[in-house]
């Protein structure tokens, strides 16, 4: 019997443009007012926070977020474990012990 699972799907800041129905040049200007600073900072931010803590869960791809992010090299260098650096980036950041 299959059932179905819900999935984590990662915030965007091209998701969210798709959404809002505008061109991410236009993102790109309403960052340059400083009017819209609080609100632009406030969307960013929660994209970034979305990514960041659904890959430290293992609920998304750690190596992709972490590109995304910036946390990580070009490179994925497989060590000790199985773990990548970028993993390792992650869980570092998270707090918590790297083996």
């Amino acid at each position: 019997m299959m059932m179905p699972v819900p999935k984590l799907r990662p915030f965007t800041l091209a998701g969210l443009c798709v959404h809002l129905g505008i061109g991410r040049s236009t993102w790109r200007g309403y960052r340059a007012r400083p009017a819209f600073s609080p609100v632009i900072e406030w969307v960013e931010s929660t994209v970034w926070v979305n990514q960041f803590e659904g890959a430290a869960a293992d609920l998304l791809n750690a190596n992709i977020i972490a590109r995304d992010l910036g946390l990580a090299d070009k490179t994925d260098n497989k060590t000790e474990h199985g773990i990548s650096d970028e993993m390792r980036a992650i869980i570092k950041a998270t707090g918590r012990e790297v083996f």
